[in-house]
This record gives structure tokens, C-alpha cells and sequence, in this order.
């Protein structure tokens, strides 16, 4: 990468760094700890009567805030004081931030949902996968929805909690330790997916048949051909889940290799596809390269519908991903900035930076626009 040394394009730059330092590590220690579910509990009967206390206080302030705006206020408040103290602009920003990203849960609405209701077979296992429920206490702070950019790029977690108990199924593949959840998370990233689903639809990655099901059930869906590669785990899923489906003669599920059944399909031969890689894991980062083939490899379909799982998480990540390649090429560039300290990069984040770099490395920025145009989701994906 080729980047001009002017007065114009440091000033330009600078206002990139800026962006990339702000609040990122509190954000990352904080989607760190929700992702991982090492999430933060609140004693069910003290939290509700601070609430209360708060909220009588506020009353007498005559305040436009409802009892649910004080609940969410103590959580969120809670949530960043466990990570660092309020000492600095940012952590006052991260906290405003996550207030609007967070809601109550309505346990009533997650129980309600059809493949909630319909699985309620108990704790199975094989020598390779094992089923299970995990108990969620009251007052506990999940994932809500995928990662948003509320201020246009830093992305942060949509956060909830339940008033109530609520059991969310698993399934632990015991070989990598990775696992699948169908949890709040799940329900509201997919539910865009499932509304666009029709006809013929094509779903990679079996995962726990949440997609897969909840098409199904759908008048407009005539056929759900399912595509994994994990032999181990269609043998699993046909013994203990596929039975448990209302549209049993809807599923088809075969063993291949994603990209190559991909590759190998025509246009027309599905009207809809549902891309899900998102393993489980808590570093999906991880899968960044293999989403961008996955673009690649769909860019040749012109008649079915593409639909991807996480896709606007995917782009958050990625275009944080391209700030990072840029940041460093600058530093090495431009005297000016030389003296900036090096990103530090975990395993996972160098494999998607050497993978960007790549990609970039016949890039010229002469010009400040230069930066708006190829720090930019889209572009990445055209120079593929």
C-alpha cells in the first residue's frame, strides 16, 4: 500500500486514529465478557429493590424516566462500573451507548416461540455431541441481537435481560468444543432471514435447525435442503431433533463440503439461500475469510436470493479489520506518525489483517477521500 505524505492526508488520518482508540478497550472487554457468558448477574431480590428505591426517588424529581428506563439504567451502569471506574469521557460514552442498545426481555415471548415449544426433549448425548439446557437467572445480561455501529462505526453488542427464569437449549460438540445455542441472539438475527425465505431454500450449516424449522413451518417454503459437512452431527440431529419438526417431509439434509456444493449448484436450482458460519465459537473473527469466499463464491448467482447470517456484524468487524491495515501502513509511511504504538493483535485478528493487507497491497491513497472510499465495506467486497 502506497500512501502520499501530505499535511491534508495526516490530518485525515488523525481523525481515523481517533475512531479507532475510542472507548475499544472498555467495548472490547465489555462484548468480551457478554460473548463468552461470563455475563453479569444481579441478585434477583436486592437489584429489585434498588430499582424501587431509585425509581421513588425519581418520582419525587418528577423525571420523564419509567420504572423500565431506571431498570435498564441500574444494569447497563452496573455493567461498564465492572469493567472500570467512571474516570474518563469514555466510559461516560460507552455507558450512554450501551443504554440504547439494551431492553428487557420478555421471557413470556422467548417461551412462546415455536421451536422453543416444540423441543422439549431432555439432556441427550453421543460420543461426539451432547444436548442440554442451560438455566438463565433473572437479571442477566445476554446478547440481544447481533453487533450494531450505533455511531457509525465502533461496533457494540444489543444487549437484554429476562425479570424472569428462562432455559435456553445448547448443543456442545464434545471433538472441538465448540457449541450452539438457540437464544435470544439467535431468534432476533435470524428472524429477517427467516421472513425472506421462499420456495425452494437452500440453508448451509445445520447448526441446531433453528432456521431450518422455523422456514419450514412457512406455506411459501416448498422444500428446505440443508447442507453440512459435519457427518457426526446430521447422524445426531436426525435421532433427536428432525423428529421434533412439524414439516418433517420439508427437510432434506445432505453431507458436503459448503463450498463445494456452492460451486458446483446452478442459478436457478433454489429461489433462496441462508449462509450461516457462525460456529459458536466466541471469536468469529475467525470465519472473516471464509465469509469473504463465501461472497466470492455467491457473486455468480443472479436469480436466487443470497442471505447471510450476521452479515452486518461480519461488516462491522471487517471494516474495523481495514482501519487496523490502514493504521499500520500509515505508521510505516508518514514520519509524522511513526511514533504511534503498534496495534496489538491477537491470533485470530492477524489472520484476518494478513488477509486484508493482501488484498491491498496495490492500493495508492494520493488524495483524504481516498480513505472514505477504500476504508468501506463495499469496496472490500468488489476488490475480491
Amino acid at each position: 500500500m502506497y500512501v502520499k505524505d501530505t499535511r491534508k492526508i495526516q490530518d485525515k488520518f488523525a481523525s481515523i486514529t481517533d475512531r479507532l482508540i475510542e472507548y475499544k478497550g472498555l467495548a472490547s472487554k465489555i462484548t468480551h465478557n457478554i460473548e463468552r457468558g461470563l455475563t453479569s448477574t444481579f441478585e434477583f431480590g436486592p437489584f429489585q429493590d434498588t430499582v424501587k428505591a431509585i425509581f421513588e426517588k425519581t418520582q419525587e424529581l418528577d423525571t420523564q424516566y419509567t420504572l423500565e428506563c431506571v431498570k435498564i439504567n441500574v444494569v447497563v451502569t452496573a455493567l461498564v462500573n465492572s469493567v472500570q471506574d467512571f474516570e474518563d469521557d469514555a466510559s461516560l460514552k460507552l455507558n450512554d451507548d450501551l443504554l440504547q442498545l439494551t431492553q428487557i426481555l420478555k421471557a413470556e415471548d422467548f417461551n412462546q416461540n415455536p421451536y422453543i415449544l416444540n423441543f422439549k426433549m431432555g439432556d441427550v448425548a453421543s460420543v461426539t455431541h451432547k444436548f442440554f439446557k442451560i438455566e438463565i437467572e433473572p437479571i442477566t445480561l445476554l446478547q440481544a441481537g447481533a453487533k450494531v455501529a450505533p455511531n457509525g462505526y465502533r461496533g457494540l453488542p444489543q444487549l437484554g435481560f429476562f425479570e424472569e427464569k428462562v432455559v435456553i437449549p445448547y448443543l456442545k460438540n464434545l471433538k472441538n468444543k465448540t457449541f450452539k445455542q438457540v437464544s435470544p441472539k439467535e431468534i432476533n438475527a435470524t428472524q429477517k432471514h427467516i421472513d425472506a425465505a421462499h420456495g425452494k431454500v437452500l440453508n448451509i450449516g445445520l447448526g441446531m435447525g433453528y432456521f431450518a424449522f422455523m422456514a419450514s413451518l412457512k406455506d411459501d417454503v416448498e422444500k428446505v435442503t440443508i447442507i453440512e459437512q459435519d457427518n457426526d452431527l446430521i447422524e445426531f440431529f436426525k435421532e433427536h431433533f428432525l423428529p421434533h419438526f412439524s414439516h418433517r417431509e420439508k427437510i432434506e439434509i445432505i453431507n458436503s463440503t459448503y463450498y463445494d456444493y456452492l460451486d458446483k449448484i446452478t442459478d436457478n436450482q433454489f429461489d433462496f439461500c441462508f449462509i450461516d458460519i457462525d460456529e459458536g465459537t466466541t471469536n468469529i473473527e475467525q470465519y472473516l475469510p471464509g465469509f469473504l469466499l463465501f461472497k466470492t463464491i455467491c457473486k455468480k448467482f443472479k436469480k436466487m436470493e443470497v442471505s447471510f447470517f450476521l452479515e452486518a456484524e461480519y461488516k462491522i468487524l471487517l471494516t474495523d479489520a481495514l482501519v487496523m491495515v490502514f493504521y499500520t501502513n500509515c505508521k510505516k509511511t508518514m514520519e509524522d506518525y511513526a511514533q504511534l504504538p503498534d496495534l496489538d493483535l491477537n491470533k485470530n485478528d492477524q489472520t484476518l489483517f494478513d488477509f486484508i493487507n493482501f488484498v491491498y497491497k496495490k492500493v495508492k491513497i494520493k488524495d483524504p477521500s481516498d480513505f472514505d472510499y477504500y476504508i468501506n465495506y463495499n469496496t472490500l467486497i468488489k476488490m475480491l
